[in-house]
């Protein structure tokens, strides 16, 4: 039996703490198991998290996009709060952009693959999480799509984690020309994480905790 709900862009479904907001119909979701970050320092615990995967599909019902959304419902509360020693670099196959260094109030990553497309065939090897899930589904990414993550964790240990994979030739809204990009990155892909960054930041850092996806679509659409 399938797990996966569907729903339009008007329903509200929740991550953790996070309203999520999705661009668009089409989207279906299932819930995948729990997980717990631990934490240590001048004491230890825990903080559950929980995950869903999006997934959002064309009228002729091929995979456009899918997104792995992992959140907290809440963090420490008045118990403390935490510093992070974050290391947000990037290397030969990611773009990474974020804060580094020692004892920081809060931990702040966002990346792009770069020139290495996601196909079914190495899906697995690059998110292992997700390749069951959508052979129990009967789904597939379509070859050659862009993959982009962005994380934010506060120091109350509140955090929103965001893994999305978009098939190739998608389009932005009124997006800006981009002053930099990093090689095997194109410059769309580059404007999207900066925009999937900032929301993610701002679902973290907000009362409500929504967090809108930001939009894109296609050219058949």
């Amino acid at each position: 039996m399938s797990l996966i709900t569907s729903f339009c862009m008007a329903e509200a479904v929740s991550v953790g703490r996070a309203e999520i907001k999705l661009p668009g119909d089409n989207w279906q979701n299932f819930p995948i198991a729990e997980e717990v970050t631990p934490f240590g320092g001048d004491r230890a615990g825990q903080i559950k998290s929980e995950r869903k995967v999006f997934v959002k599909k064309s009228s002729s019902h091929a995979v456009e996009a899918i997104a792995l959304i992992s959140g907290s419902p809440g963090g420490l509360g008045t118990a403390g709060k935490l510093q992070y020693s974050p290391q947000c670099s990037s290397d030969k196959y990611w773009y990474r952009n974020g804060n580094q260094g020692f004892n920081r109030p809060f931990a702040e990553c966002w990346g792009v693959l770069k020139g290495r497309p996601i196909t079914q065939g190495n899906l697995g090897i690059a998110f292992p999480e997700l390749s069951p899930l959508l052979s129990q589904e009967n789904l597939q990414m379509p070859d050659g799509a862009n993959a982009l993550f962005s994380a934010y964790r506060n120091e109350n240990g509140t955090f929103l984690t965001v893994l999305m994979l978009i098939a190739p030739g998608f389009s932005l809204p009124n997006a800006p020309a981009v002053d930099s990009v990093p090689e095997g990155v194109e410059p769309k892909v580059m404007h999207y994480g900066r925009l999937l960054s900032a929301a993610v930041r701002a679902s973290v850092t907000s009362w409500s905790g929504q967090f809108a996806v930001p939009g894109f679509g296609f050219s058949d659409q």
